[in-house]
């Protein structure tokens, strides 16, 4: 769209991509439209595909930041559930032990 845009301001000729383009916009492009806009209007020659994308040893370390996050993200989640599961189950203890004696008891009442 921000290329649409500049191709139409007064004066311009051209917008070229100079430096590449990251190599996930082109696997969530679901019909290729940007693509072919690309390749069509704005790219002088050759066109990159940024290498840190698909390196793995690029990604790896990436893979250290989004790692710790998910930690970070886990160690909180758990936190907030644990004292929950606890509080219901719980509860479902106290019921069954509710739907046990409650019958004895009235058992134990008409015997005695």
């Amino acid at each position: 769209e921000l290329l649409r845009k500049l191709r139409k301001l007064p004066g311009v000729k051209k917008v070229f991509v100079r430096s590449g383009i990251r190599f996930d916009y082109l696997l969530y492009d679901r019909d290729d439209t940007f693509f072919r806009e690309l390749c069509e209007h704005h790219v002088s020659g050759q066109l990159k595909v940024a290498p840190e994308h698909v390196s793995d040893k690029v990604l790896e370390k990436i893979a250290v930041g989004y790692d710790d996050e998910v930690d970070a993200k886990m160690t909180n989640l758990i936190s907030v559930l644990e004292p929950t599961l606890v509080i219901i189950l719980s509860v479902v203890v106290c019921l069954i032990l509710l739907s046990v004696m409650l019958p004895l008891m009235g058992v134990m009442g008409s015997i005695g």
